[in-house]
């Protein structure tokens, strides 16, 4: 059975003029060599770290695969796939509709669970039932007809169990109903969050430009990266109309369609881009009170805190992210780095115990290679290599960049 890992390379020289038969690649549109590991021996799945130097690359297998950006995942759902993870809707030629007749709002949840770090909903949709002075039944709780005008449709970021959720909702509006000179029809668009039964708007807009007021399509856009959401609107082009700070999203979001009483939402297509957060790679379980605790049991001079010291750099071509304190533990042939504390750049996404780095163990004694993840949290490898001197100093030599950065050891927290 074969095992196939994708992994991303930087290319720093000439091509590849020969490759081994456990090993196939290809170049995307950017430039980057993909390679594909189709077989491994037990040895080297059991390694931390596998080189081997084709030419004028290196490649980094095993431990330090998954640190390499996070690939984009894309769920795109249309006909085409018979919007695959939609479990309600009716199905209408190349559409799928979503028809609200009862006195509460329905969520349509597509079952594609993805990450909340950083994510981009899309939906061509259109309100059928969005027709001006007009109305559309549904039934209240006792089973009653209800005549409902201007019923408000969107889409549904879910937290988990449909009680807590985000939502951008729809409605079209006008300005003045009974006065045919003044009177504009608008789409009033809300971004509001549920919870404990009750809807709490956040934000709102009306929008009038470039946009499908009545029962034919828009797009509706929401983007979330860096902890802000982004909505945009449109029919051909889509213009931003509110950017939102602070949204308290769950890891996992779902996403879907959500329908109010009287609506009849029909769909085109529903895509989900979604990135994973790159610190979930470089986890370990490692928190601060238990790496006190190691410690104090510990016989290994190596082992501790380490703290910033001084350093060497050309500015030009290297930044420091921060001041760090990090902790080295053992760890098969070496050592892990783990970060404690004193990120600047990036300093929200680095949490203690996140991998910093690795030293793995050379024929020479106190001499390490290093891998050393950056303020993005991806890994650098090229000629980089570290030493501990007498277990009190802890250099770090990054050649390529005319750095070199120390760290003193601290034997208590």
């Amino acid at each position: 059975m074969q095992c196939k890992i994708h992994t991303k390379l930087r290319k720093i020289g000439d091509i590849i003029v020969r490759k081994p038969n456990n090993i196939d690649y290809h170049n995307d549109l950017n430039g980057n060599v993909h390679l594909i590991f189709l077989k491994f021996s037990s040895n080297e799945k059991n390694n931390y770290f596998c080189y081997m130097r084709i030419r004028n690359f290196i490649i980094l297998s095993s431990f330090a695969i998954s640190a390499f950006a996070s690939q984009p995942r894309t769920i795109y759902l249309s006909f085409l796939n018979d919007f695959d993870g939609f479990a309600d809707g009716v199905r209408v030629e190349n559409r799928i509709e979503f028809h609200n007749e009862t006195h509460v709002p329905k969520l349509a949840l597509n079952d594609s669970c993805f990450d909340s770090h950083e994510f981009k909903v899309v939906a061509r949709f259109a309100n059928l039932n969005n027709d001006e002075n007009k109305t559309y039944k549904a039934f209240d709780s006792l089973g009653k007809k209800i005549e409902v005008s201007n019923p408000s449709w969107g889409v549904v970021l879910d937290c988990g169990d449909s009680s807590t959720y985000y939502a951008v909702i729809l409605q079209g509006t006008n300005s003045s109903p009974y006065d045919d000179v003044s009177d504009e029809r608008k789409l009033k668009c809300s971004f509001l969050k549920h919870s404990n039964g009750k809807d709490t708007v956040i934000k709102e807009a009306f929008v009038k430009n470039n946009v499908n007021t009545f029962t034919g399509d828009n797009l509706l856009i929401i983007e979330h990266a860096d902890g802000k959401t982004a909505i945009k609107l449109g029919n051909d082009k889509q213009s931003e109309i509110m950017v939102l700070v602070g949204a308290e999203y769950s890891e996992k979001l779902t996403a879907g369609i959500i329908s109010y009483p009287g609506s009849k939402v029909s769909v085109e297509r529903f895509v989900i881009k979604s990135k994973e957060n790159p610190a979930d790679k470089i986890k370990t379980q490692w928190t601060l009170e238990l790496l006190e605790e190691h410690f104090r049991n510990s016989d290994d001079p190596n082992e501790g805190f380490w703290q910033y010291l001084d350093r060497d750099i050309e500015e030009k071509q290297l930044a420091l992210g921060g001041n760090y304190k990090l902790a080295l533990v053992k760890d098969g042939n070496g050592y892990a780095v783990i970060y404690v504390y004193g990120a600047k750049v990036n300093a929200s996404k680095w949490k203690t115990g996140i991998l910093k780095g690795y030293l793995e163990e050379t024929v020479f004694s106190d001499e390490y290679n290093l891998v050393w993840y950056d303020s993005d949290m991806e890994a650098m490898t090229e000629e980089l290599s570290a030493k501990i001197e007498q277990s009190t100093v802890l250099t770090l030599r990054f050649p390529i960049h005319k750095t070199q950065i120390r760290f003193a050891k601290k034997n208590t927290e």
